[in-house]
């Protein structure tokens, strides 16, 4: 979790018991250093439409007079799931110990999360192109 994020939602994590560390790398950093693992293919993403969404729309500018590179949400996009989902990751695959989630964190971070209805395609029906009569 970046910084600017740290910030505004400690309070929120605290309630709860979680407590965790702000990463030291900007998003940025975290993004371009996750970037050679997903094109290799060495680590697996959920299926998440909302993640692919995020990850898809993400976008490479060099700053004027810096040079310096950025990867950030476009305009009036989110990058929310993305950013934490690249985070986690690049911690788990740099990390020197494994990691355990006792199975009482992982409950209550069951119940913070809100279920939403699983997402369906929407059904197209080929009668009416003259395909089926």
């Amino acid at each position: 979790m970046t910084s600017t994020l740290a910030t505004g939602r400690r309070s929120s994590f605290e309630k709860r018991g979680i407590s965790y560390e702000a990463s030291e790398r900007s998003k940025a950093e975290i993004y371009g250093e996750i970037l050679p693992a997903l094109n290799a293919h060495k680590v697996e993403l959920l299926d998440n439409p909302r993640l692919a969404s995020q990850l898809c729309g993400l976008e490479r500018r060099v700053i004027r007079g810096t040079g310096r590179e950025s990867i950030d949400h476009g305009p009036g996009r989110h990058d929310d799931v993305a950013n934490a989902v690249c985070g986690a990751l690049l911690e788990a695959s740099t990390a020197a110990a494994a990691w355990e989630i006792s199975e009482d964190v992982l409950h209550r971070a069951r119940l913070m999360v809100p279920r939403r209805p699983q997402y369906q395609a929407p059904r197209r029906s080929l009668r009416g192109l003259g395909v089926f009569g």
